[in-house]
């Protein structure tokens, strides 16, 4: 079991917008109780297995004031921000209210040091939170299923995947990157696959 807790003192200064007072503070706080049960085991190929199933319930307060989203018009959720006290990207906005992140972590390693790792996870939230970005997968009171892989060999190459699926299905989000280091170079492509319905321009 888990526990974090962050406390936050905001003070904005708005300018050349009349739809905003000019000046604007707030004290607020978040906090989260996690669980997690790692498991861990190893196979005939002398691989390292660890499967870790992880539940997160989240708190924050509500701030009393209004600003203009200038900063967070574009959140992504992945791999890093699944169980964060907030997905925005910057603390113009901040998720508030009661929410739960649940997730199944995946990691193996060989002998010879290749890697491989994967995730799946979904948040849900008492309310929708309409200022998150269309593409974010976010917006809903149950977020986008988000599925992400990774595989690094002891060679320098690496190959990265991630989707988030809608509740009937759809893709909203696609990506793939493919990158190969040594010390002398470095090479990398990417894909990005975003449905125009989802285009947040």
């Amino acid at each position: 079991m888990g526990f974090k807790a962050q406390a936050f003192t905001d003070l904005f200064v708005i300018a050349q917008d009349t739809n905003y007072s000019t000046t604007q503070s707030a004290f607020s706080g978040a906090g989260a109780i996690s669980l997690a049960w790692p498991l861990l085991a190893k196979n005939k190929l002398n691989q390292s297995i660890i499967i870790e199933p992880v539940m997160q319930f989240e708190y924050a307060s509500q701030r009393d004031f209004s600003l203009p989203n200038e900063e967070s018009l574009y959140a992504e959720f992945d791999e890093a921000n699944l169980f964060e006290l907030s997905r925005f990207p910057a603390p113009d906005r901040r998720e508030v209210g009661f929410r739960a992140a649940t997730g199944l972590k995946f990691a193996s390693q060989t002998h010879d040091n290749a890697k491989l790792s994967a995730a799946i996870g979904q948040i849900y939230r008492e309310k929708s939170e309409p200022d998150f970005s269309g593409s974010s997968g976010l917006q809903s009171q149950t977020s986008d299923l988000l599925i992400g892989a990774e595989v690094e060999t002891q060679g320098g190459l690496s190959v990265l995947g991630r989707s988030l699926l809608t509740p009937n299905g759809r893709s909203s989000h696609a990506e793939g990157l493919v990158s190969l280091r040594s010390k002398r170079f470095e090479l990398a492509a990417g894909y990005v696959m975003m449905p125009k319905a989802f285009n947040d321009n």
